[in-house]
């Protein structure tokens, strides 16, 4: 533990400055001293200051009192933290949008509740202003979310001790993939058909270009690059979702009027969809003329919600899903096939009609079943290969013969044989031969057949031969 108290050296060897004393302690748990400035010049009072001072960082070191800090923060309006706040964002170089939003739902949110002082605000207030408040389960998050960040910060920056807000939970939303639904090729022909025709023009470039609407709102006419041999429309890191440089590929069903609405604008700093952005209340207008209701089970219909019919679309054409993902430009697959792709649009039964057709009738797939005449013998109707004896060793061929070391134990294990039922063998073997013994009639055929078929019953060792008979 250090305490004393100190004049720096340049104060002590200048002129100018005031020779102001200064408290430097420091505590066990705490790496090196720190220095507090007692604002005196006299030794004595510095000495009685430094006393109370370091009694002071002593007990809130121990956690007896509250800091300093948060006993002036308790006191300050929220107007003021506020705008520490904002100023501080605006240093984190935050986007111009989020400042926008910030700016408007925090104030009117802490107007609404009734909070003027740091300590005004409590969980029960805000409760209540979500139960009474007649706003949409996105919108409470979205004040709530903004909240939280702004009470987080006083944290962190020792304005209080705790979020107020902290175990405040968010109102439950319904699935995600289920907020917005995908237009059949029908309903979206009628909605730009019963639109106004520049209205019918922001719809398609909405659906042909897969732009967001902030995006589309502020895009540049500098950024359409249109006389390419592959045209493109830039979006700069500053107007992207992602914060990234991103190009969009234009469709060609919407290039000659894209080209012919663009003709009419001079400035490369001109935004030329500035403005011409529909409301919500005037979608719906256009949705209700083309008897297209704006929500239903599957969700709504915004004009976000026509990304998720470009790919859904996309999905029906047969594309391929790395495609669509790189055409509303999405960081990672499964955003792009979880939310933006309505399977309720996608008909299973026309690719399983796609699959080719395997096998047969059943009755063709059974073999039929040996005949038994009235005399007892067994005759099998399998193909038995023509076997003559042509070459030296009495077989057509090399592959017909049996191998030299084949045991004829083991082959009379398989069937049941033995040695004294061999005599059928030395009979003629080119055509089938009908024998007393069932058994026989099976072991002929199986010899035949894998001796005529080496690659289905590839050669073994006798070792291996043997440990199977065995």
């Amino acid at each position: 533990m250090i305490s004393r108290i100190y004049i720096p050296h340049r104060a002590q060897n200048s002129k100018k400055r005031k020779k102001i004393y200064y408290l430097e302690y420091r505590f066990d748990p705490m790496p090196k001293p720190k220095s507090v400035s007692l604002r005196t010049t006299d030794k004595r009072v510095a000495q009685k200051k430094a006393q109370q001072e370091f009694a002071r960082l002593q007990q809130e070191a121990e956690g007896i009192i509250q800091p300093t800090a948060l006993h002036n923060g308790a006191a300050r309006s929220l107007h003021d933290l506020l705008n520490e706040y904002f100023r501080d964002l605006e240093a984190r170089q935050r986007s111009n949008t989020t400042l926008i939003k910030y700016r408007q739902i925090i104030p009117k949110l802490f107007k609404e509740c009734g909070w003027t002082y740091l300590r005004d605000a409590k969980i029960q207030g805000f409760n209540e202003w979500r139960a009474d408040a007649e706003l949409e389960p996105k919108t409470l998050n979205l004040y709530l979310g903004a909240a939280k960040g702004f009470f987080k910060w006083l944290v962190d920056n020792d304005y209080t001790v705790d979020n107020p807000l902290r175990k405040v939970k968010p109102v439950k939303l319904i699935d995600e993939d289920k907020y917005r639904r995908a237009l059949t090729h029908e309903q979206l022909q009628r909605l730009i058909a019963n639109a106004p025709d520049m209205r019918a023009f922001v719809y398609r470039v909405f659906y042909y270009t897969g732009f967001r609407h902030n995006e589309l709102n502020c895009v540049t006419l500098a950024e359409f690059q249109l006389d390419r041999q592959e045209p493109i429309i830039r979006i700069p890191a500053s107007l992207a979702k992602n914060k990234r440089f991103n190009l969009v590929e234009v469709a060609p069903a919407i290039m000659d009027d894209l080209r012919a609405f663009l003709a009419t604008f001079k400035n490369q700093t001109d935004r030329p969809f500035h403005g011409l952005i529909p409301k919500i209340e005037t979608l719906k207008k256009d949705l209700a003329r083309a008897d297209i209701p704006f929500e239903t089970e599957q969700g709504r219909f915004d004009l976000h919600a026509f990304r998720k019919t470009l790919g859904t679309h996309l999905a029906m054409a047969g594309e391929p899903p790395q495609k669509i993902q790189r055409i509303l430009r999405h960081e990672t697959l499964a955003m792009t096939m979880k939310f933006y792709t309505d399977i309720s649009l996608i008909k299973a039964r026309e690719s399983l009609a796609k699959l080719p057709v395997l096998g047969g009738k059943k009755e063709a797939l059974q073999p039929s079943k040996p005949e038994t005449p009235a005399g007892g013998t067994v005759k099998v109707d399998f193909p038995v290969p023509s076997v003559t004896r042509n070459n030296k060793n009495g077989y057509e061929n090399d592959a017909a013969q049996p191998l030299d070391d084949e045991p004829v134990g083991h082959d009379l294990a398989l069937v049941g044989a033995t040695e004294n039922d061999l005599s059928p063998l030395n009979s003629n073997l080119s055509s089938p031969t009908i024998f007393n013994s069932p058994r026989w009639s099976v072991f002929r055929w199986l010899r035949s057949y894998f001796t005529a078929n080496p690659g289905r019953c590839p050669p073994m060792r006798r070792g291996e031969r043997a440990r199977r008979t065995i």
